[in-house]
């Protein structure tokens, strides 16, 4: 008889033996050949296509120095293994130049504990400083700070002729804080892309060849030249000409020149038979064909002869004015012209304007427009001259973070600028329609424009101190902009938003001693977290903790954007528990300044919504014009007589993709609700506030590679919060014990199941009439 149970035996000890064997094996693999799997839903830990994007189009190589500390603290041992892992992988990505050198080359500098004060010093220069890092007894409210060390995790990034760009206080997300740390092992990608865009926008202009060299996509040049050409510059045309076929051999492939000649005093006109963009210059002209004046015989005439005098000359009348003209397009979004070449005479003289003017084109600009309201003329509540609510937000953009403003009045006529990188229109709906056709045609020509909606304001400026009742005004909507914004799909909410985190605002009382300030209960501004933006977009990077008083709820109709073919990246829903709130009347709208938001008369006006409300999505695409085969609106009050195309037939435009941002607020930092904050209140308030208005301006300026990034913004999803001592051990005793706990009880629970069915065989042997082989 086979002995069974001996071969349940071996076969339990042969199962640990070849699991034991798999273990070793598999542990054994990973060490040699490292691989990771990113099971996130956001593919927080892949590289984004931006970055590959902006690698290829990078001549220079980037060189990379990583400064760590050599003995880092016990919470922090892994940091050096995951920031190198993440410099390897972009390394991995950037691949070689043509010359077969890499683009992308890291080195790690290890500072001993000896070399910190001395590092210190010298790393000064690079703006390389040192971080603190404190750690917590634990991970919930009550823990307390048991340890705080200093030491460096800081990457230097260096690139072409720009100047570096130092990255301070990189961590790895090993406790809850960390969550809310600016740099981080997940953000080090975003971090190094956008450092080596700001770097790109530093280097000083190359020359010509080099441009058209680093060209990614044919440079269309298109010349138009009248046979009339300037009586004080005659030789212009062939001048231009030359330049341009220069410029075309120059360019080796990536220069496509066309040239055209106008007929003799033939203005260019649209299809409507009105003057064209191309305007041309004004001046007396001449035909630069025209044969020289004859020279006076040489000698005198014989005689009987009569005098000699040279033919007369057939002059040709020229017209007052002439084209001298080249337009530059680099693919179907960014396009330059050059309209004035009257001081120039040779042809290298025409180069050397084409060049200057490629460079504007080329390099990134930084300007930003802004649009106000009519209405946002205000007082100063510290007895100053009357200023715009949005001139404290432009004065910031300005100083503070570097980008030039204009402030541009569409009421007095004044164009937008076609060089832009962003145009943010305040409260659009109290546009005139030939405002808002100004702006539609900028957006229809590829440009990018931020709508900031504010559905509703407040005075909250109280004359005595027991006025209790604050007034509540709706900002009425133009027809034109409700009939344009239906046509874009997009809509708003009549109401405004609260929710229970929202900011409680401060009224404020003018008095000879100065500004009293009296606080609103109920809490009339929402609050924007990191648990309500899209973490992946560079629109909501940085973006906590931003009051937006009086939000209005954005609507998008998704049938009328797919008709338009346009594409739709939402940026801000508020979640949590969101209330829509009605005021009583719309005429004669109030808030009771003491009115919790608890009690039953703000219960009457308010309902919670069933959905996270919209507060701000992107729109990108071709966006058709409105006004297409209408006429052009007139400025409101212009004479009949007035010499401006309004009345006259919208001329076709070639549309160019464009974006749009639109936002349920614009009053985010009006000075007219933050008056009265005390410095150390509105400072934090402020540099998470205006995080919106620099990713915008970040966004656009560098172009659709950012956009593409992963900004990886906000407290990511963890995988795990912080691990206390005693979890470590009970981990640690689990996984060394648990494989041979569970082998030994599969094979105790197979023994009794093999008992329990021998037993039943050896009974059935001693029943009668049982026959077994």
């Amino acid at each position: 008889m086979v002995n069974r149970s001996r071969n349940y035996t071996l076969f339990f000890y042969l199962c640990a033996a070849l699991v034991t064997c798999t273990l070793v094996l598999v542990n054994y693999l990973a060490m040699e050949y490292r691989a990771r799997v990113d099971l996130t839903a956001d593919h927080r830990y892949t590289l984004s296509e931006g970055t590959r994007k902006i690698f290829d189009k990078l001549l220079d190589p980037i060189q990379v120095t990583y400064y760590v500390n050599a003995e880092l603290p016990p919470a922090r041992v892994n940091l050096e293994r995951d920031v190198v892992d993440k410099l390897s992988e972009l390394a991995g990505a950037a691949g070689r130049d043509a010359a077969g050198n890499p683009k992308f080359s890291y080195t790690v500098e290890r500072i001993e504990r000896a070399q910190f004060a001395s590092k210190l010093e010298e790393l000064k220069k690079y703006d390389i400083t040192p971080t603190t890092d404190v750690q917590s007894s634990g991970g919930d409210d009550s823990s307390v700070a048991t340890d705080a060390s200093q030491f460096f995790s800081s990457v230097l990034v260096r690139h072409g002729t720009g100047k570096e760009v130092a990255i301070n206080g990189i961590m790895n997300l090993v406790a809850k804080e960390d969550d809310a740390r600016p740099n981080r092992v997940d953000t080090l990608e975003f971090d190094i892309m956008f450092a080596l865009m700001r770097m790109r926008s530093q280097v000083q202009k190359s020359g010509l060849k080099q441009m058209l060299k680093s060209l990614t996509q044919p440079l269309l040049v298109a010349g138009l030249v009248s046979e009339q050409m300037p009586r004080a510059n005659p030789k212009l045309g062939k001048a231009l000409f030359d330049a341009l076929d220069q410029l075309e051999a120059m360019g080796i492939g990536n220069v496509k020149v066309g040239k055209q000649k106008i007929e003799w005093g033939k203005k260019i006109v649209n299809e409507f038979g009105m003057p064209s963009y191309f305007t041309p210059t004004t001046e007396p002209t001449v035909d630069p064909n025209e044969p020289p004046d004859p020279k006076p015989p040489s000698e005198p005439p014989k005689p009987g002869e009569p005098p000699r005098t040279p033919p007369p000359k057939v002059k040709r009348e020229g017209p007052n004015f002439y084209y001298a003209y080249v337009r530059f397009m680099l693919g179907e979004e960014r396009w330059i012209d050059i309209q004035d070449f009257s001081g120039e005479t040779t042809a290298e003289a025409c180069l050397k304007k084409i060049e200057d003017r490629l460079w504007d084109m080329l390099k990134p600009n930084t300007t930003l427009g802004l649009i106000t309201p009519a209405n946002s003329m205000d007082f100063d509540p510290r007895g100053g001259p009357p200023q715009s609510s949005y001139a404290p937000l432009a004065n910031h953009i300005r100083v503070n973070l570097g980008y030039d403003t204009r402030v541009i009045d569409l009421r007095a006529r004044e164009k937008i600028p076609a060089d832009l990188a962003l145009l943010i229109v305040f409260e659009p709906q109290s546009l005139s329609e030939r405002e808002l056709y100004e702006v539609d045609r900028y957006l229809n020509q590829g440009g990018n424009v931020a709508l900031l909606y504010q559905g509703w304001s407040a005075r909250f400026q109280v004359m005595r101190a027991d006025v209790q009742d604050i007034p509540l005004q709706r900002n009425a909507s133009s027809d034109a902009f409700t009939k344009w914004a239906e046509h874009m799909g997009l809509s708003f909410g009549e109401n405004f938003l609260v929710h229970r985190s929202g900011y409680r605002l401060n009224t404020f009382q003018n008095s000879r001693r100065g500004a009293v300030q009296q606080p609103v209960e109920m809490p009339v501004a929402v609050n924007v977290g990191a648990d309500d933006v899209d973490r992946t977009s560079v629109f909501s990077r940085g973006l906590s903790g931003w009051p937006l008083p009086f939000a209005s709820e954005v609507k998008i109709d998704d049938k009328r954007v797919e008709a338009l073919k346009l594409q739709r990246q939402d940026i801000i829903r508020l979640s949590g528990e969101v209330y829509n709130y009605a005021p009583e009347a719309e005429r004669f709208a109030s808030i009771y300044r003491g009115l919790g938001f608890d009690s039953p008369e703000v219960a009457k006006r308010i309902n919670k919504l069933d959905h996270a409300p919209l507060m701000a999505s992107l729109l990108t695409g071709l966006f058709p014009s409105y006004w297409e085969g209408k006429t052009i609106p007139k400025f409101e009050g212009a004479p009949d007589n007035d010499s401006d195309v309004g009345g006259q037939p919208a001329p076709a435009v070639k549309t160019r993709p464009g974006k749009l941002v639109v936002c349920g607020c614009a009053a985010s930092l009006n000075s007219d609700y933050f008056p009265t904050w005390r410095e150390k209140d509105i400072q934090p308030l402020l540099n998470t506030s205006v995080s919106f208005y620099r990713n915008l301006a970040e966004a656009f300026i560098y172009g659709d590679e950012l956009v593409s990034l992963r900004a990886k913004t906000g407290a990511p999803p963890r995988i795990a919060g912080g691990v206390k001592s005693s979890d470590k051990v009970t981990w640690f005793l689990l996984c060394i014990g648990g494989v041979p706990l569970a082998l030994a009880a599969v094979g105790f629970l197979r023994g009794i199941y093999r008992n329990k069915a021998r037993e039943e065989y050896l009974m059935s042997l001693k029943e009668p009439g049982a026959s077994h082989e």
